[in-house]
């Protein structure tokens, strides 16, 4: 419940009813188990990928990359299961430029980021 998911305020994210979390001292493991049912959806500034559900449409998540390292959050309506999480806020960042952006996320996304 410590965890407070931010609902950006940008169209894609509100048509796609996201909130992200993210931990930036913590590991995110992401398996994919067949990669041609992830769509990657570039948005709004183009730096990060959006990563999709090809068969429900669900976003689950966002991942930038600057060189070999990845940063990511987790759409946290798209975790299943009986999960405790704090009250959503709203968050803004259309309002930042690109390297504002940058700069938040490495602040605030995963930074230890495997995909499997």
């Amino acid at each position: 419940s410590s965890y407070n998911p931010r609902a950006c305020d940008c169209d894609f994210c509100t048509s796609h009813g996201a909130a992200y979390i993210s931990d930036s001292k913590g590991k995110l493991s992401l398996a994919i188990k067949n990669e041609k049912e992830v769509s990657r959806f570039k948005q709004g500034s183009g730096l990060v990928d959006f990563l999709i559900c090809r068969n429900c449409g669900v976003v689950v998540g966002a991942c930038y990359q600057e060189g070999e390292y990845f940063y990511a959050a987790i759409n946290a309506n798209s975790i299943k299961g009986n999960v405790d999480l704090g009250e959503s806020q709203c968050a803004s960042p259309k309002q930042l430029q690109d390297p504002e952006k940058i700069t938040r996320w490495k602040e605030l996304w995963f930074s230890n980021v495997e995909f499997r």
